[in-house]
């Protein structure tokens, strides 16, 4: 038993447990990079299919389906039927993805402001 204390309080198991938890964290907010680059590549794909071309889009922070494109509001909901397959899958996994954001504790509204300025970009 006191070779297990000696281990845990000794300087090598303190460098290599920082080491890990310093991994596990980048790559944790790697995850929510590509995350944020995913959802606006599938917003992206929707944005298309409404219109060919657009100034500014504005992400509704309290419900991602609802989204200005140049001032005019859009329901994704009530845009998108189910029998539009493609565009259906790009929503769902609209849909997952910020559900994992939700799972990783992390500000949904910088995330989606994130995703505004990517779309604003292209």
């Amino acid at each position: 038993m006191a070779n297990l204390f000696e281990l845990l309080f000794s300087k090598d198991f303190e460098e290599k447990f920082n080491q890990e938890l310093d991994k596990v964290l980048s790559e944790r907010d790697g995850s929510i990079e590509v995350a944020i680059s995913d959802i606006a590549e599938h917003y992206l794909q929707i944005i298309r299919s409404i219109t060919s071309g657009y100034r500014k889009i504005i992400i509704d922070k309290t419900d991602f389906r609802q989204i200005k494109i140049d001032h005019k509001s859009y329901d994704l909901d009530i845009l998108i039927s189910h029998n539009q397959a493609e565009l259906s899958e790009h929503l769902s996994a609209i849909d997952a993805l910020f559900s994992d954001l939700v799972t990783e504790d992390v500000d949904l509204e910088k995330c989606i402001f994130e995703i505004e300025s990517k779309l604003n970009s292209k």
